[in-house]
């Protein structure tokens, strides 16, 4: 559209832990992109996804965390030099699980709802090399406390940091 850039995404994630299959999420996500100056960039994006965790040796009540997630994002993006970028964001999640009891009643230990707030910062090194690097901090609030575990519901806090590095294999290689 010409006010706006919108990104229809299909995923699939699979994931294994110790050669065992633990999940499958299958997912939707929808990407609305709009330049405001030729310095900075908004944009916002929700993703649906459903989530089916396996029983695994490690974690034989995963299945309870199988179920919808939701999460919606919204950021700017700075262009702080021709070879720097520098973005801010804040995500909004909704999970659900699908705990029960043995008479199959529903329980919301896997439910929450997470706030996170995060910072990224792309720096172009040239000869195609470049680095990336997250830092985000999030508070996970569940809905009911389990009591096979404790009598308080659980808050989780959670500070994250990834960086990336990428070259060609020429760069590396020297080929």
């Amino acid at each position: 559209a010409p006010w706006f850039d919108l990104t229809p995404t299909v995923t699939y994630t699979r994931v294994s832990l110790d050669h065992q299959h633990f999940l499958d999420a299958y997912g939707f996500k929808l990407r609305g992109e709009k330049k405001l100056a030729s310095w900075v960039d908004f944009y916002s994006q929700a993703w649906a996804q459903y989530q089916n965790f396996a029983s695994i040796t490690s974690a034989a009540s995963a299945p309870e965390r199988s179920g919808p997630r939701y999460d919606f994002e919204v950021g700017f993006n700075f262009n702080i030099a021709p070879t720097e970028r520098i973005g801010f964001s804040w995500i909004h999640t909704r999970k659900y699980g699908a705990g029960a009891d043995d008479a199959g009643s529903r329980f919301d230990t896997q439910d929450y709802i997470g706030n996170e707030l995060a910072v990224n910062h792309t720096w172009l090194l040239g000869r195609g090399q470049f680095i990336l690097n997250n830092f985000s901090i999030g508070r996970d609030i569940y809905e009911q406390n389990d009591p096979l575990i404790s009598g308080l519901t659980r808050h989780d806090l959670n500070l994250r940091y990834r960086t990336t590095y990428g070259a060609p294999l020429e760069t590396i290689f020297g080929w």
